[in-house]
C-alpha cells in the first residue's frame, strides 16, 4: 500500500523524522537518543523510498539536548522543529530546488519499541519518559 500511495505523488513523497538520519531510524527516536546518551537531537525531512527512513535527505536541523530533557519534552521540541521544516521542504520541492543527499548507511542505527531492559538503560542515564503533569502543561499552552 505504501508504494502505491507514494506513486500517486507526482513529485515524490516526503517524511518528517524526529532524528538526524541516518542515526535513529525507526520507531521512537526520542527515546533512543536519550537512552544512547546523545547530546544533540534533530529533525530530518527526507524523500520516502521503499525502505523505512532511508530516503535521501532534503533538510535537517540540529538542536542540543538539555540535561533535564525527557522523552516527552524532546518529542515536543522535535514536533516544533518538524512543523517549521516541512513547509520549507514543500516550497523547495515546488520550486525544484529540493536536494536529495544520500544517507550514509555505514553510520545508521535503527530502533524499534523499547523493551523493559531499554527502559532501565534510559533511567540509568538519569532520563525519564516524562510526567503526566509535564504533558498536561504542554498541551494547555
Amino acid at each position: 500500500i505504501a508504494l502505491r500511495t507514494m506513486a500517486l505523488a507526482r513529485r515524490g513523497a516526503i517524511n518528517v523524522h524526529g532524528a538526524l538520519l541516518p542515526r535513529h531510524r525507526g520507531l521512537f527516536p526520542y527515546f533512543w537518543m536519550l537512552a544512547d546518551g546523545a547530546t544533540e537531537a534533530g529533525v530530518t525531512v527526507h524523500w520516502r523510498d521503499e525502505n523505512f527512513d532511508t530516503g535521501d535527505v532534503i533538510l535537517q536541523q540540529r538542536y542540543p539536548i538539555a540535561d533535564d530533557e525527557t522523552v516527552f519534552s524532546l518529542s515536543m521540541k522535535g514536533a516544533r522543529v518538524g512543523a517549521e521544516l516541512a513547509p520549507r521542504a514543500i516550497t523547495m520541492i515546488a520550486d525544484g530546488s529540493a536536494p536529495a543527499a544520500p544517507q550514509d548507511d555505514a553510520v545508521s542505527s535503527y530502533g524499534s519499541w523499547p523493551r523493559p531492559a531499554d527502559g532501565r538503560r534510559l533511567r540509568r542515564r538519569g532520563r525519564r519518559y516524562g510526567t503526566l503533569a509535564e504533558m498536561w502543561q504542554a498541551f494547555r499552552s
